[in-house]
């Protein structure tokens, strides 16, 4: 099947988020669906935007404003009006400001139209509106009014217009649902792994934990609004149960305030010499530094943003074979449960707590999750087996509307 899908993206080019690099640049690709990507280009300068599964049409470089904002929204509506008569399939993830474009070509070239959601942009953009606090009129109108359109294109033309609409988790179709989408035009697609990634570890550096302590681990950015502090005030918690416990980032603080933040936390907590900081890292070298840890913790603060979301980390943990402790966000639950591979407990500093002394006690549950946790990810959540599901969808699509 040679399939070409036109597909507008809200992320800066090249693709970086696995579930375009690796599911539509690898395993979709190798099944003969190539990409024609439409975007801005994360280089700040003329350097080529490299894709090897398909095309690539850059508005931009990435950057901020209205004026460079409004020429990007036009110069993609163009691409999309200009490019869809070579496509199988028009497709777009998170620009709500290109539905009216990607509708109107799908119309003009009788071209099935799919939309992409990742992420809930619409309560993002209205809790972007609630929490100004101090600022101008005129922002505040800007803000108001960038909320009010993107509503009415997300939950009342985009639901009269997609052919097919690719969501994040089974909870976000819930909540999609209730709002007037079609469940039969949803598909749920939730965040896998490479497992070509996991299979071949190369050495990982030396930390101070390489020894017999039993180690924390946690996998990603680190910021005030991630509540990222909750981790120190376990591991605090926990060292006073178990003495020769301790946490390893593998990351860092997203921005140098954040990062300062970390330290000086960690600074008056007392926790110098029980947590370790890998700092950022190519890819192979942190999943290699993950696979030394006993147990991956994933706290997800609860809420409207993440609870529809799909959650990487937990899925990382357990394709690494570490059991992992992570709250009750709905995907996160369902991957822990029907893995056997960890414990879903509430984000409390408590709940977390007695997880960890659980498995903490019982090697043996330990090996048991850890087998669990490898045998689930390779039987569902990964992109090979991913990838089937998508092209199954695009498949019927397109013999529904022939």
């Amino acid at each position: 099947m040679g399939l070409k899908i036109l597909f507008a993206m809200r992320d800066a080019l090249p693709p970086f988020r696995v579930d375009v690099k690796i599911l539509f640049g690898k395993y979709l690709f190798d099944k003969g669906i190539s990409t024609h990507l439409v975007g801005r280009s994360k280089y700040q300068n003329l350097s080529p935007v490299v894709w090897n599964a398909g095309d690539v049409s850059v508005s931009a470089t990435d950057g901020e404003g209205i004026i460079k904002t409004f020429y990007c929204m036009l110069l993609e509506s163009w691409f999309l009006l200009l490019y869809g008569r070579t496509a199988d399939i028009i497709q777009v993830r998170d620009r709500i400001r290109l539905l009216p474009a990607a509708w109107l070509s799908s119309f003009l070239w009788n071209k099935p139209f799919v939309y992409w959601v990742s992420f809930p942009i619409v309560e993002g953009y209205e809790l972007s509106w609630q929490s100004l606090k101090g600022a101008s009129k005129l922002k505040s109108f800007a803000f108001m009014l960038r909320y009010k359109l993107a509503n009415w294109f997300f939950y009342k033309l985009l639901p009269k217009t997609a052919d097919l609409i690719f969501v994040q988790s089974e909870a976000m179709k819930r909540e999609m649902a209730s709002r007037g989408f079609s469940i039969a035009k949803m598909h749920a697609v939730p965040m896998g792994v490479d497992l070509e990634m996991f299979s071949e570890p190369v050495a990982k550096p030396h930390l101070a934990c390489d020894d017999d302590s039993f180690v924390l681990g946690y996998l990603g950015s680190i910021s005030k609004a991630r509540q990222s502090d909750f981790l120190l005030d376990v591991l605090l918690a926990a060292s006073c149960k178990i003495q020769n416990i301790k946490l390893l980032i593998i990351g860092d603080g997203v921005t140098e305030s954040d990062r300062v933040w970390l330290r000086e936390e960690i600074g008056s907590k007392g926790l110098q010499g029980k947590v370790e900081i890998s700092g950022w890292m190519p890819q192979l070298e942190g999943i290699s530094l993950l696979a030394s840890v006993d147990v991956g913790l994933s706290p997800i603060p609860r809420g409207k943003l993440f609870d529809v979301s799909s959650p990487t980390k937990a899925v990382e943990y357990l394709a690494c074979g570490i059991p992992c402790v992570g709250n009750d966000i709905p995907d996160q639950q369902l991957v822990i449960n029907q893995s056997a591979a960890g414990l879903c407990v509430p984000m409390t500093v408590e709940s977390f707590v007695s997880a960890i002394e659980i498995l903490y006690s019982d090697k043996n549950k330990l090996h048991v999750m850890s087998v669990n946790a490898k045998n689930y990810v390779r039987n569902n959540r990964n992109y090979n087996v991913i990838s089937h599901s998508i092209f199954k969808c695009y498949q019927n699509l397109l013999s529904v509307c022939k």
